[in-house]
Parts: C-alpha cells; structure tokens; sequence
C-alpha cells in the first residue's frame, strides 16, 4: 500500500505513469479518490500523484486532530520533496486549489504549473459558520446533503455515489478544527509566476464562473467554465477535465520550445 510516513502521520497516495511529476489535490470532504480518471487518462504525460490529505481519506490525522488543516501545505512540501523529487505541477481542486496556491506562494521553485478547479477569491465566499450539531446527524445524511451542495442537477448516478462515497471517510475532527487553528493567509494576492488554469463547472453553485473568472484575471490565469458540471468537473465530467489538462500541459511543452 503507498504510504508516505510524516511526523506523526501516514499519508495514504496512489500514482500513474512514469514522466514529469504532477501532484493532485483534492477539495474539502473529498479524497484522492476524485482523480483516478485524470491519473489514469494522463499517464503517458504525467506521473500523477493523488494524495489523501491529512483527515481525509485513507489518511492519518495525527497527535493533533483539530489541528490536521494547519499541517496541509507542510505536509504537500513534504510530498514534493520525498515524493516528486523534482518540480511538479500542481493539481487543485476547492481546499486542493487553494493549498496548491499557498505551496506555489511559499516554495515557487518546487512548482511548474497550477491547475485550479473550483476556486475563487477568497473574500467572495460566504460559508455558513459548520455547525456540531451535524455530528448528532448520521453521518451518511450529512454526505448526502455535501453531495447534493457540490454536483449539478444533472450529474450521474455514478457522480453522485462516488461523492457521497468520499464525503463518508471524512474523519469529524478535520471538519471542525479546533479554535485558534488559524487560516493560512491568502496566497491569491500575488499572482505565482508560473502558468496558472482556472476552471469551474458551468453550473457551479459554490464557485460560479463569474467570481472564478474574477480570479483568473487576478492572476493572469487561462479560465474554462466545464458545461454541464457543477463544483466536482473531475468526477462529473471526467474526460473533459482530461483534456483540458492535457491541452494546458502541451501549451506549457509547446512555449518552452
């Protein structure tokens, strides 16, 4: 079984291929699990690397349970340095994306690319605050009302039972950290230096094209709106995201020559 062993924790990740490194992130109450279409459909041109995050998955949470979120951009280093081995493109979806902007902020030589799906500028997101009283609910319910909130109206069956699958690994303590956990600081504000893609779902009802758009021209990014998708593209629309990312890294390969 692919584990990497951290401080304290054993991150679960599964790979494809065999070429320039590409690492996977993926969203909020979601697992590596989301990209196993683009890992297997990528594979002659990447090695791609999909990670559990901590809390999530088949992922440890560590010593610190309320604490997990606050170690995911130390822990992504880590994958990019014991995993990589040499500057990778990064692959992020919502919590993915964000994560993958704050590594790309802090080590800008260890990143090729950003891929981001799902994200849009911080101060446009209006969360309700997560209230514990879900935890009185079973916990199969909550999934489903996460599955309901994230795929469009159309989405398949398969869509819908793969999304429900993941938000049911969640471990509780990744979800509501603990007070005083902090929020890591917007990496947005400065566009990196690499190629960046944006992409959302036509029918997003978290991050809508508009407000991904907005940050697409924050950064000086390329953005896609996905038709027919609704905030998880890679799952309801898989091909689709295939090619897009196929098409962003041949752009990359083409421009370096």
């Amino acid at each position: 079984m692919p584990i990497l062993t951290l401080d304290a924790v054993d991150l679960f990740y599964q790979e494809r291929g065999n070429a320039i490194p590409a690492i996977f992130l993926h969203g909020f109450a979601l697992d590596h699990t989301m990209w196993l279409d683009q890992l297997q459909g990528l594979a002659r041109m990447r090695r791609g690397i999909a990670v559990d995050l901590r809390g999530f998955g088949r992922s440890g949470i560590g010593h610190q349970p309320g604490r997990a979120q606050a170690n995911h951009a130390a822990d992504v280093l880590a994958v990019l340095e014991r995993l990589a081995g040499e500057p990778a493109d990064l692959v992020g979806h919502s919590m993915g994306a964000h994560l993958a902007l704050q590594v790309a902020s802090a080590a800008p030589d260890r990143v090729r690319s950003l891929a981001l799906f799902g994200v849009m500028p911080r101060e446009e997101y209006a969360f309700p605050p997560r209230s514990p009283d879900a935890l009185l609910r079973p916990k199969e319910e909550v999934a489903r009302r996460w599955a309901d909130g994230m795929l469009a109206a159309g989405a398949s069956l398969t869509a819908r039972a793969r999304t429900i699958a993941m938000a049911m690994t969640v471990d509780w303590a990744a979800v509501y950290p603990e007070p005083g956990a902090g929020r890591a600081p917007d990496a947005a504000a400065h566009a990196p230096g690499v190629p960046v893609l944006l992409a959302t779902g036509g029918e997003d009802p978290i991050t809508p094209p508009a407000a991904v758009a907005r940050l697409a021209a924050r950064l000086g990014a390329t953005f896609e709106a996905i038709p027919g998708a609704g905030h998880l593209p890679p799952v309801e629309s898989p091909a689709a995201v295939t090619e897009l990312l196929a098409g962003f890294w041949s752009a990359q390969a083409r421009a370096a020559h």
